[in-house]
Parts: C-alpha cells; sequence; structure tokens
C-alpha cells in the first residue's frame, strides 16, 4: 500500500493552505472580499490534492518496482539434499 495514500487529504489541505497564505493575508488586512478569498482557497485546495496524488502514484509507482525488483532478485531456496557437496 502507498504510504502516503492515508495522508493525503491532511497534506493537501496543509499544501492549500500554503498556497492561500497571501490571499489570507490580504483578506485581513482588508484588501479583498469573503467571496473571492472563498474562491482562492477552494482552487488552492483543488490544485494540491491534485498535486498530493500525482506525487502518491509517482511513489507508489517506485515502490512497487522497487518491491518487484526485491523479489526477483531473492535467489530461490533448495530443496534440503539438493546441493552438490
Amino acid at each position: 500500500m502507498n504510504p502516503l495514500i492515508p495522508w493525503r487529504p491532511s497534506i493537501a489541505f496543509l499544501v492549500a493552505l500554503v498556497i492561500w497564505a497571501p490571499s489570507a493575508n490580504a483578506f485581513v488586512h482588508g484588501n479583498l472580499d469573503v467571496a473571492p478569498t472563498g474562491m482562492r482557497f477552494l482552487i488552492a485546495l483543488v490544485f494540491a490534492w491534485i498535486g498530493i496524488t500525482l506525487l502518491a502514484m509517482v511513489v507508489g509507482g517506485y515502490g512497487s518496482q522497487a518491491g518487484a525488483a526485491a523479489d526477483a532478485s531473492e535467489p530461490n531456496e533448495l530443496e534440503a539434499g539438493t546441493l552438490d557437496e
């Protein structure tokens, strides 16, 4: 299982807050209204969700390839009594 999947909503929310921080600052100082501020947060959340999903897919893809390579490189176990002595 991909380790990012359970954390994806939390990570996406934090990334969206970071992206949205300049808009929040403008809202706090009265330079931006409520509606555009909310829309900017939703757009930031969508972009963050898509970005984290793509990152999770890349990590999962490389993780599955590494796991398959590790399984292929393990030597086969020999049955008892088949070793040449």
